[in-house]
């Protein structure tokens, strides 16, 4: 929710709370024109003081929950487009690689030469991401097209 959605929420809010008032001041009219009804006392205005005070606490938890909400779903989308981003640009390199016109690289030259012998040595994806600062997701991907370059079937 943006500013202007709380903004609007907050001026409906007061007004069903005016309407509240309203409500009982014209039900508070008719019964003290009745015998036998106690006037208005200090302790319902006490109470009624009250009411208005914790509605309006309560509307502020409201208004900063809503807005902590907002910026937690502005940073999630942030990080999503980061992935999104590094997914593209791993699928990108990926095509390079498949390309017919790539040419092989030579041992040694491949910068994930150490990621593939870890695997083939029997190290978890996992412990891999680990020490490569590479996410798992990564990892695999890396270790597929290996395999798919060779001809193998998939983990």
């Amino acid at each position: 929710m943006d500013t202007q959605s709380l903004f609007i929420f907050q001026i409906i809010a007061d007004g069903v709370l005016c309407l509240v008032i309203l409500f009982f001041l014209i039900r508070l009219g008719r019964n003290i024109g009745k015998a036998g009804t106690p006037a208005l006392e200090e302790k319902h205005l006490a109470e009624f003081r009250k009411l208005i005070q914790e509605s309006r606490e309560e509307t502020g938890r409201f208004s900063r929950t809503m807005e902590e909400s907002c910026r937690k779903f502005r940073d999630l989308g942030a990080a999503l487009a980061d992935g999104e981003a590094r997914l593209a640009g791993l699928i990108q390199e990926a095509k390079r690689l498949q390309s017919p016109d790539h040419r092989d690289i030579a041992a040694g030259d491949d910068p994930y030469e150490p990621i593939l012998q870890a695997f083939r040595k029997g190290t978890g994806v996992k412990e891999i991401a680990r020490q490569s600062g590479l996410t798992e997701g990564e990892v695999s991907l890396i270790i597929d097209l290996d395999n798919k370059k060779r001809g193998k079937t998939p983990r």
